[in-house]
């Protein structure tokens, strides 16, 4: 997904500004008005903005571990009266639980921050964060559903989905996750391993203009990238 600035958020919250329209409207298409949803990669709230909006009565769980952008997101919560209906949570989504190293920007960048450095967002510091599994936070709040997972890690969606096996076989929801092959690269792993473990837990995988990805070398080769949503057959 795009960087996005955080110097520039609170103007775009202003303007009601529209963070990826296409990708946001593809991605609720046809889910319940109540739906529960994950947003792992909150940056500032934009997309998380766009669900509660589109979803008028669902719950989201936001997850944002860089200390600029979590900020930023309790504002962009606080101003649009979103309290009741999302759970913030400065804790990154990895596949296992406990503490890890975490590369943090200048706050022009920070939509760049990971668990790895990718080096396409500056120089970057490395402090801890907490980590959890999707797993263990629907088992700790007791979740009885989840009908969305939206991830944007910065190249960690693989271990993100990892530690979410267990919820996305037992409720089957929609995914959305980035298809960023340089991001991916930072952690040693190829963009396949993503499609792989998301096709072999039952799904569809589509573009966010609802065209089928049946084979992921020739998305690649066409020179595409960003967003993919993957829907349980």
């Amino acid at each position: 997904m795009p960087n996005d600035s955080l110097v520039s958020g609170p103007r775009r919250l202003a303007a009601g500004y529209a963070y990826e329209p296409e990708m946001v409207a593809q991605a609720v298409k046809g889910l319940p008005m109540d739906s529960v949803v994950i947003d792992a990669g909150a940056n500032i709230g934009l997309v998380t903005l766009a669900f509660a909006k589109l979803l008028p009565n669902s719950k989201i769980h936001c997850f944002e571990p860089s200390p600029h952008p979590y900020r930023s997101l309790e504002q962009t919560i606080l101003r649009n009266g979103l309290q009741s209906r999302v759970t913030l949570n400065q804790v990154a989504l990895f596949n296992k639980a406990g503490e890890l190293d975490f590369c943090v920007h200048d706050k022009r960048d920070s939509a760049g921050d990971g668990l790895k450095d990718t080096g396409r967002a500056g120089d970057a510091e490395t402090i801890q964060v907490p980590v959890t599994t999707v797993d263990d936070y629907v088992l700790e709040k007791n979740m009885r559903r989840l009908d969305l997972i939206k991830v944007d890690c910065e190249g960690a969606e693989l271990y993100v989905l990892q530690g979410a096996a267990k919820t996305i076989s037992r409720y089957h929801p929609r995914m959305v996750f980035e298809a960023e092959p340089l991001n991916v690269k930072a952690y040693g792993i190829e963009l396949s391993e993503v499609y792989s473990l998301v096709t072999k837990l039952g799904y569809r995988i589509a573009t966010e203009q609802g065209e089928n990805v049946p084979e992921l070398a020739s998305f690649i080769l066409a020179g595409k990238r960003g967003n993919l949503i993957a829907y349980p057959d």
